[in-house]
């Protein structure tokens, strides 16, 4: 009987450890998940109260603009790499016609 008593004492200590050991760790989730929800917070108040704000005001400018040009692909110009060090034998830079 007192064998069993012994470890039934020696589990019931390593269960308090290891409860303890497992709220520590729900202790430091549950700072997480709030500084998280707080960072979220603020993410969708800084969207709806300042950028939202200033990309209301850009489309209400964008209608007083008169829209660019399209430009055509022939009548585009990429420009290519022409310093040696960036241009190999390997990899010659694409030409453009």
């Amino acid at each position: 009987v007192n064998d069993d008593a012994r470890e039934l004492l020696e589990l019931g200590r390593t269960l308090y450890e290891r409860l303890g050991t497992v709220a520590g760790h729900l202790d430091a989730l549950g700072g997480a998940l709030r500084r998280s929800v707080t960072a979220y917070n603020k993410a969708v108040g800084s969207m709806e109260n300042r950028l939202l704000v200033t990309a209301r005001s850009l489309e209400t400018l964008g209608e007083q603009v008169d829209s660019p040009m399209l430009i055509s692909a022939d009548a585009a110009q990429v420009r290519s790499f022409t310093a040696p060090e960036l241009t190999t034998e390997e990899h010659p830079a694409p030409t453009t016609t």
